[in-house]
């Protein structure tokens, strides 16, 4: 995938699987500054384990210039891409980085039969905000979270979901 319309032209966008991803790292940890590289690298392969994908951009030199997170899935309201993160560089931003991922994104979910792509931004994230608007992406819905008091289990799995019959209460038969 090499998009013609961006400012940064020599770099290509592939769809990578563990261990490659874990060169998106370094870039995750620029997204979300609470993960160190070790925990970023934790992430990436308890994620990619659960379904995450990884969009690496590559420049010259095999040099990564962005990444894209995404999972897709079908829900009740029907196939999304769900894109989880998307970062270039900081030496890179403005070049055209971004929107070339995005055109791979649009690529993607429509090959994979998506009716279209969801994500979410901080509330204060406004960067973000007029790149997405400008992406073509409108705001459709507000997105709730309730925080627990526990620490974050990146690298780990969690414990698997029991069907709900096994969790219900027991009814008395009166």
């Amino acid at each position: 995938m090499r998009p013609s319309s961006s400012i940064v032209n020599d770099f290509t966008i592939e769809l990578v699987g563990f261990p490659e991803c874990e060169l998106a790292a370094a870039l995750l940890t620029e997204l979300r500054p609470e993960l160190d590289l070790v925990t970023a690298r934790e992430f990436l392969r308890s994620a990619v384990a659960q379904g995450y994908q990884v969009l690496l951009q590559r420049g010259t030199a095999e040099a990564v210039l962005g990444m894209a997170g995404f999972r897709v899935f079908t829900t009740s309201r029907g196939r999304i891409l769900m894109l989880e993160d998307l970062v270039v560089g900081r030496e890179n931003r403005r070049s055209g980085l971004g929107n070339a991922l995005v055109e791979a994104l649009v690529g993607i979910a429509i090959d994979s039969g998506c009716q279209r792509i969801e994500l979410d931004t901080g509330i204060s994230n406004s960067n973000a905000q007029v790149f997405y608007s400008a992406n073509e992406f409108r705001r459709t819905a507000y997105h709730y979270a309730r925080e627990f008091d526990r620490p974050a289990d990146i690298g780990h799995s969690p414990a698997p979901v029991h069907p709900r019959e096994e969790i219900a209460p027991e009814r008395s038969a009166d």
